[in-house]
């Protein structure tokens, strides 16, 4: 999202992929992301899981330590062929995306999905390692 929300202000068109849980933090980032001036067509809403979230704990000297609540959210993304559709019509210059989503085998399965269907699309890994999400694979 962070990545959208700086290329929208770029003047880029972005469109957002995710999902948050169909709880409170849900419906309030679902209107952060509509005041950032995203578009929210993509962004699903699930049952499966909690909005997701990580918690932020320092040590002594500053140093911070996150801890990703997992599974969320996000980890239930799922690309409908309709929306497949509306994506290969919109020919994307970019697909990015991060470390954490296809850390889960169904985000893995919908990464790929995405990067065959949109093979003009130039691939931008932000690699952003956590602890327990940095396998090689």
């Amino acid at each position: 999202m962070n990545f959208a929300a700086h290329a929208r202000r770029l003047g880029c068109e972005a469109l957002l992929i995710s999902a948050v849980g169909d709880d409170d933090l849900g419906a309030r980032a679902r209107q952060a992301v509509r005041k950032l001036g995203l578009e929210t067509c993509m962004l699903q809403t699930t049952h499966r899981w909690s909005t997701g979230s990580a918690r932020v704990s320092l040590d002594k000297s500053g140093h911070p330590t996150f801890t990703i609540v997992r599974p969320a959210a996000y980890d239930a993304v799922e690309i409908p062929e309709e929306q497949i559709c509306r994506l290969t019509a919109w020919n994307p210059g970019w697909l990015y995306y991060g470390t954490l989503f296809p850390s889960a085998p169904e985000g893995k399965r919908t990464l790929v999905r995405l990067l065959q269907a949109l093979p003009h699309a130039i691939p931008f890994y932000d690699v952003n390692l956590r602890p327990g999400f940095d396998s090689p694979e």
